[in-house]
C-alpha cells in the first residue's frame, strides 16, 4: 500500500516536466500573468492547442476529451494504468521513493571552486526549492529551464548539498541556487551547436541564456551559443568566435562586459551588442525579472 506521503511527494512533480519526459513540448505560454501551457492535448492527438497546464496548481485541463486533473490522473490517463500504478511510474519518473534522502540534503553557502566535491545524484530538475528559486526569483518558466539544467546533488567534506547544474565543455558544472554558486570541477565554456548557423550568441552565465530564450519564447536557439559562465573563461572562447560571420553579444552592462564586448571586437570580427535590449539593467535576467 502507498501512504498518503508518498502520494503528496509524487503531486509535486511538475505536469510539463512529465510531459517533456514523454516528448511532449507546449505550443505557447498564455499571456503574462496567467501561468498557463497550452499544448496538443497528448490525449485526444489533436493539431489545435486546447490542453492547458497550470504550473502554479500543477492541474491541467483538456477541453478537447474533458478531462482535468493532476499529475497522477495525467499518468493514468495517458499510460491507461491504474491509480497506484500511475503512482509508481510517477516514483521511478523522479528517481527517489525516499523523500527524506531529498530532504536531508542542505543549500551550501559555498563560493569557491574545490575539487573534493562529489556527485551522488544527476537528476531532472524537479525540487520545489529550485524549481520556485527558477520560476519565481529568476523569472524562467519552467517550461524554458528542463531542458538545459539538471538537479545536481553532491557532498562535500561529509556534509550534502544539492543545486541547479548547467554542464560545461569539459564536463564540469556550474552550480546555482538562491544562496549559492560554485563549481564542481574546473570553469569552462559551455557550446551549443545549431547546424548550419555561421553566427554565434555569447552570454555570461546561463541564466541569461534562459532569460533569453524566455524573452523570444524559443526553447532552442537560433545560431550556436556559447555561454561563458564567467567573463574570466571568454580567452577559451575568441578562438571561435574569431571565426564567426556575425556575434552577437548579450553581455552585462557593467565593466566587466563592456571589457569582454571590446576584447571580441578586437579579433576583426562583425559585432552586434544586444545589451541595449536591457539598456538600464545590469543584464538580461535583471531586466526579465522587472518584466
Amino acid at each position: 500500500m502507498i501512504d498518503a506521503t508518498t502520494i503528496e511527494t509524487v503531486k509535486n512533480i511538475p505536469i510539463t516536466a512529465y510531459l517533456q519526459s514523454k516528448g511532449v513540448l507546449p505550443a505557447h505560454k498564455l499571456q503574462k500573468g496567467r501561468n498557463q501551457y497550452a499544448y496538443c492535448s497528448p490525449l485526444s492527438g489533436e493539431r489545435t492547442p486546447s490542453f492547458f497546464v497550470n504550473e502554479i496548481a500543477n492541474v491541467f485541463y483538456d477541453y478537447s476529451t474533458g478531462q482535468k486533473g493532476d499529475v497522477i490522473r495525467l499518468v493514468q490517463q495517458l499510460e491507461k494504468i491504474a491509480f497506484i500504478d500511475a503512482v509508481k511510474r510517477l516514483q521511478a519518473f523522479t528517481g527517489t521513493f525516499d523523500t527524506e534522502e531529498l530532504a536531508s540534503y542542505q543549500i551550501s553557502s559555498e563560493t569557491d571552486v574545490d575539487t573534493t566535491f562529489r556527485i551522488t545524484a544527476n537528476r531532472t530538475l524537479q525540487h520545489p526549492k529550485l524549481i520556485e528559486y527558477v520560476e519565481q526569483q529568476r523569472g524562467i518558466p519552467f517550461a524554458y529551464a528542463q531542458s538545459w539544467v539538471r538537479q545536481i546533488h553532491y557532498t562535500r567534506k561529509g556534509s550534502r548539498y544539492f543545486g541547479i547544474g548547467f554542464r560545461t565543455d569539459s564536463g564540469s558544472w556550474a552550480i546555482r541556487n538562491e544562496k549559492f554558486k560554485t563549481w564542481i570541477g574546473g570553469s569552462d565554456i559551455t557550446t551549443i551547436p545549431v547546424a548550419e548557423s555561421r553566427s554565434y550568441y555569447v552570454f555570461e552565465g546561463f541564466f541569461n541564456f534562459l532569460s533569453a530564450l524566455t524573452y523570444y519564447g524559443k526553447q532552442l536557439p537560433s545560431s550556436h551559443t556559447i555561454v561563458l559562465n564567467s567573463v574570466t573563461n571568454l580567452k577559451q572562447a575568441l578562438p571561435t568566435l574569431e571565426k564567426a560571420q556575425t556575434v552577437f553579444c548579450y553581455l552585462d552592462n557593467d565593466r566587466a562586459g563592456q571589457n569582454a564586448l571590446s576584447a571580441i571586437e578586437a579579433t576583426g570580427v562583425m559585432v552586434v551588442d544586444r545589451s541595449t535590449i536591457y539598456r538600464g539593467y545590469n543584464d538580461f535576467n535583471d531586466f526579465l525579472k522587472a518584466r
